[in-house]
């Protein structure tokens, strides 16, 4: 008989948890929540200090707010008032503390690139 020791038991309560809580996300928001929370967990999600940019598969995105420059939310989910997968991700990587925090301006960055 194997005795798990308290921290292993704590880090399977822990992963029983998460695994609870990204079900809801995916119940909650489909097939948006699981690229959210890919996007989120390769940390893709920067903090700059004008606003924060989620890296795609195709291109960055702007959010400001719960607003976002991808084509889902430009043309369909703005007018739904539902959010895209990487308003969600800001969500996600807020809560998990997985937000890349860059402490420049986008723009300055962005010229480096």
């Amino acid at each position: 008989m194997v005795v798990k020791s308290k921290l292993e038991a704590e880090l399977d309560q822990k992963e029983l948890d998460q695994n609870a809580q990204d079900s809801e996300l995916i119940k909650k928001y489909g097939r948006r929540a699981a690229k959210a929370l890919t996007m989120a967990r390769e940390h893709r999600v920067k903090r700059y200090k004008d606003f924060d940019i989620v890296i795609g598969h195709n291109d960055e995105y702007i959010i400001e707010g719960k607003s976002c420059t991808c084509n889902d939310f430009l043309y369909a989910l703005s007018r739904k008032g539902k959010k895209c997968s990487h308003v969600i991700a800001i969500e996600i990587a807020e809560t998990e503390g997985l937000i890349d925090n860059i402490g420049a301006w986008y723009q300055d960055v962005r010229e480096l690139l």
